[in-house]
């Protein structure tokens, strides 16, 4: 997804970006509705997100950009009834949250891994901890969804303290690189940003998977 940002996604490295992507999704059958939901959520939880912890709030130049990119990210995935306006696809995507969040063990596991990454970033006594400030940091209806309890206290700390990170970078001087230029090394991964090209990642045909859900085979 930063190869798209950076390069766009009609540069070869974007269509490379692009074909990573796509192989990935291709070994399963994934819904539209699914695929379509997926991609509003790159466009309004960063959204949310920078309106509750960000320096400052996007401006609506930015809110419309940042839709206008994804849509024509799923455009070349293919992915079908994309909504024409910024408005018509947050309605969608609170739709689809309303309609379709409820707790299932396999999204409870999926949710147990992810949240494991990034206890994984701090040294293990604090994992605890770490894992207690990500799910309190989650929305009310995420939440739920995976049927975690919200850590009150906790969650209130966690938050606050994003909150006085925003308003101590409000204060300091323009940044002088560029993220993309210079990323934080990604911990999830060993080595550096150099040892991977877009092309490596994704995964080869899966295994175990039913029937009902494989795609291409």
């Amino acid at each position: 997804m930063a190869a798209l940002a950076k390069y766009g996604y009609d540069s070869p490295e974007g269509r490379t970006a692009l074909r990573t992507i796509n192989r990935a999704h291709g070994w399963y059958a994934i819904d539209n509705a699914d695929l379509l939901y997926t991609l509003s959520a790159f466009v309004f939880e960063p959204i949310r997100w920078i309106g509750r912890y960000g320096w400052r709030p996007l401006v609506a130049q930015e809110r419309v950009a940042a839709f206008h990119f994804y849509r024509n990210v799923g455009l070349r995935m293919n992915i079908r009834d994309i909504p024409g306006s910024y408005e018509d696809f947050e309605g969608y995507n609170r739709e689809y949250e309303a309609l379709r969040f409820a707790p299932a063990p396999g999204g409870r596991r999926v949710a147990d891994h992810a949240v494991d990454v990034a206890c994984h970033w701090v040294p293990g006594p604090l994992r605890p901890v770490m894992r207690t400030m990500v799910i309190g940091l989650m929305d009310e209806p995420l939440r739920r969804a995976f049927a975690y309890p919200e850590p009150r206290a906790v969650a209130d700390l966690a938050r606050l303290g994003l909150r006085l990170r925003a308003r101590g970078s409000r204060l300091l001087p323009p940044r002088r690189r560029s993220f993309y230029d210079h990323p934080p090394k990604v911990r999830s991964y060993p080595g550096t940003q150099h040892d991977y090209t877009v092309d490596d990642f994704g995964v080869s045909a899966p295994t175990a998977v039913e029937p009902r859900w494989r795609g291409r085979t």
